[in-house]
Parts: structure tokens; C-alpha cells; sequence
């Protein structure tokens, strides 16, 4: 009859981690690689509080240094996690921007096409007065000259 198969204890398998390479998988771990997930469950997973470090202390002397490695670890991965969203909000911000840039480019374009087109209607409305002006006085001219068409013909023969 063959045996069940029963999951390692927490315990069993954190020793067996530490047999396997512990020291080199230690130093050659890298922050970067770590997701935001991964540090809240790892975070999820460490003694938290003010006397974290000190309960820790108290279950194995090896135990101290590596919560205080492994806290130190999530700290370094947060504060890359933070810098790469910064560095999105950059790359965001300077996209706005050139977004930006070229919509003043284009409001500055309008603008000088509407006062180019603003002293055009300003030179047709003097033209335009002047001509108004011009007329007028033929206008006049001409009401003169029938008054004095009309005084004549008004006069009796002598």
C-alpha cells in the first residue's frame, strides 16, 4: 500500500530553503524583480509591529538578521516601485506637455491668422467708409445742382 503524499510543515519548508543555496540565492537577490504583489504578500507574511524584530529574535538567533534583510528588501523593492511610477508620470507629463505645446503652436497660428484677417476687415471698412463718404458728398453735389436746376426752372420766362 502505497503512502499519502502530506505537504512539508511551513517550517520543513523553510528549512529546506535554507539548505538549498541560501547564502548565494541571498546575495545575488535582486529588488527590481520583485512585483508590488509579491512585497504584500511576502509583508503579509512577516511579523509586523514595533517588536517584530524583538518576537523574531526570540524564535532563532539566524531569524533577526533575516527579517531585518528581508524587511530592508521590501523597502528597496517599494521605493523601486515608486521611482518606476514616477518615472510613468514623467513620461505622462512630458506627453501632456508636447500635447500642450502643440496646441499653443496652434492657438498662436489662429491668432495671427485672426489679426491678419482683422486688419484686412479694417482696411476694407475704411476703404468702405471712404467710399460712403465719397458718394455722400456726390450725393450732396448732386442734390445742389437739382436745387439749382429746379430754382431755375421754377423762375418765369421775362
Amino acid at each position: 500500500m502505497a503512502s499519502a503524499y502530506t505537504a512539508p510543515t511551513p517550517w520543513e519548508a523553510v528549512r529546506g530553503t535554507l539548505q538549498r543555496n541560501f547564502v548565494q540565492r541571498v546575495s545575488k537577490f535582486d529588488a527590481r524583480k520583485v512585483s508590488a504583489a509579491m512585497c504584500t504578500a511576502v509583508r503579509a507574511a512577516l511579523p509586523q509591529g514595533d517588536d517584530a524584530l524583538e518576537s523574531v529574535s526570540k524564535a532563532s538567533v539566524a531569524c533577526a538578521p533575516l527579517w531585518t534583510w528581508a524587511h530592508a528588501s521590501l523597502e528597496l523593492a517599494d521605493s523601486m516601485h515608486a521611482a518606476t511610477t514616477g518615472e510613468g508620470d514623467v513620461e505622462r507629463l512630458e506627453v501632456q506637455l508636447a500635447l500642450q505645446r502643440g496646441k499653443e503652436t496652434s492657438a498662436k497660428a489662429e491668432a495671427q491668422a485672426l489679426g491678419r484677417r482683422l486688419l484686412e476687415v479694417d482696411a476694407e471698412m475704411r476703404m468702405l467708409r471712404s467710399e460712403a463718404e465719397a458718394a455722400a458728398a456726390e450725393a450732396e453735389a448732386v442734390a445742389v445742382e437739382e436745387g439749382a436746376v429746379q430754382a431755375a426752372l421754377a423762375v418765369p420766362p421775362a
